[in-house]
């Protein structure tokens, strides 16, 4: 009996602990990669800046310090390497899009390549001399500047290490001057502090958007009794006006001596209101949409309830404000076969909203597209797919889309598929994203039958 257990708890076991390293090891790269990202994101005008200074300056200094302050070694073809590297800098407006999604990972290598290495290996070369030290340092500060501090101790560490091996391997009999030990403690005293400094920097910057989020959710409650009021006043004069203009009409029609309004002004008074209330139904679920992605959803067993996919859809078809209205005619519903699983409704359903709107604004991007909305019940999970044939997401952004604060476009704060992934992760389930840049995109939320699933306390 014990062996039947342990054959099936061990494999089980063995891959939730595989499960939960891959997860981890995704967040890392996640840390790692998504500042180099934002970095180069629509930036061409400081990459051909920077562009241009490499082009220039490698082969500028070479004359410089070969020639004109002649400096014990000097080495033309790391130069030409590192030229080369900038060359692509300066026309980086012209890069086609299938090479646009490696830009990030190229302009990681020119970094590391440019800054902590070379400067470097020149500096060993250089005896460690005055100028080559000095130079080393202006490097590393350029570093400080222009990335995190989680990227500047892999940069600094990684580039100094390979010079160090490139200076051994190129140097037939290699000799570390005593000002190398020196360098060294003044080089690691500047990253530790560029850390502190860069880090520090990212903590004020979190407090920065946290208070942003705190300021526009009391904003958000103190607009509600002003909408209140405006949709009280719409709802009277939708229940009042019709009689009004029809007393109008008929004082009119009997000519009694009353002034005279266009029939035009007439039909555009009964029109206005029902905008007006459309308007402050629009707002006021923004507004919901707002506090439930700056909230942190709390899904527990008191909470959750078995609920119907189906009907979720429904009722977010319902209340989501299209604008315009013709917005409407653009969501296609396939296979409503329906399926059950646990969780709350209201976060379901700003689930919805927050695939809906972001569809929305794809299309938007493009100009044309659609929305479909298919249901698939399966034998262990069940699938919500929501896809939208518009502008779709670049390959680089992909894997950063479910982390907070993370936004790409022109206008959103980057919380809405955060709080999808934390609804959807609370109750046992998976949201995942695939996407054709220019063609479509396509979110899968996954959910386990409600005798699976597992709702925790707190998502996070």
């Amino acid at each position: 009996m014990r062996e039947g257990i342990f054959a099936v708890t061990f494999p089980s076991m063995i891959q939730d602990y595989r499960n939960r390293w891959h997860e981890m090891g995704q967040r890392a790269f996640a840390r790692l990669t998504y500042p180099i990202v934002r970095a180069v994101d629509d930036a061409d005008n400081r990459l051909v800046a920077v562009g241009w200074v490499g082009l220039i300056g490698f082969p500028l200094f070479y004359w410089v310090w070969g020639s004109l302050i002649p400096q014990p070694y000097e080495n033309g073809y790391l130069r030409m390497i590192g030229a080369l590297m900038a060359l692509p800098f300066v026309v980086v407006r012209y890069w086609p899009k299938v090479l646009r999604r490696w830009m990030p990972l190229f302009w990681y290598i020119v970094l590391l390549y440019v800054l902590p290495f070379f400067f470097t290996f020149m500096a060993l070369k250089n005896g460690m001399n005055q100028v080559w030290a000095m130079s080393s340092l202006v490097a590393l500060f350029m570093l400080i500047l222009v990335v995190d501090w989680l990227n500047l101790i892999v940069l600094s560490a990684l580039g100094a290490g390979l010079a160090t091996l490139a200076y051994v391997w190129d140097t037939p009999q290699p000799h570390l001057p005593a000002e190398v030990l020196e360098f060294m403690l003044i080089y690691v005293f500047a990253v530790v502090a560029g850390v502190a400094f860069n880090f520090s920097e990212e903590i004020v910057s979190e407090e920065k958007r946290k208070a942003m989020l705190t300021v526009s959710a009391n904003v958000a409650h103190e607009l509600r009794t002003p909408l209140l009021s405006i949709r009280s006043a719409g709802e009277g004069l939708n229940r009042y006006l019709p009689r009004l203009i029809a007393a109008y009409r008929q004082a009119r029609d009997a000519n009694l001596p009353v002034e005279p309004i266009r029939p035009r002004f007439l039909d555009d008074m009964e029109e206005v209101v029902r905008r007006m209330i459309n308007e402050v139904e629009f707002s006021n679920t923004m507004i919901d949409m707002l506090l439930a992605n700056a909230s942190e959803p709390r899904t527990d067993q008191r909470m959750a309830q078995i609920l119907s996919m189906r009907d979720c859809i429904k009722l977010a078809m319902e209340r989501y404000p299209f604008n315009p209205a013709s917005q409407r005619d653009r969501v296609r519903i396939h296979g409503m076969r329906d399926f059950y699983f646990l969780g709350v409704q209201t976060l379901v359903v700003h689930v919805i909203f927050n695939l809906m709107k972001n569809a929305f604004a794809a299309i938007d991007r493009k100009g044309s597209g659609h929305i479909d909305i298919v249901l698939r019940p399966g034998e262990r999970w069940n699938s919500l797919i929501f896809r939208d044939t518009g502008s779709g997401i670049s390959p680089q952004h992909i894997p950063f889309l479910f982390r907070s604060f993370a936004s790409f476009g022109a206008t959103g704060t980057g919380l809405g598929l955060a709080f999808c992934k934390r609804v959807i992760e609370s109750v046992g389930g998976e949201i995942a994203v695939r996407s054709d840049y220019g063609e479509y995109t396509e979110f899968s939320v996954s959910l386990p039958h409600p005798g699976e699933q597992e709702v925790s306390a707190d998502p996070n």
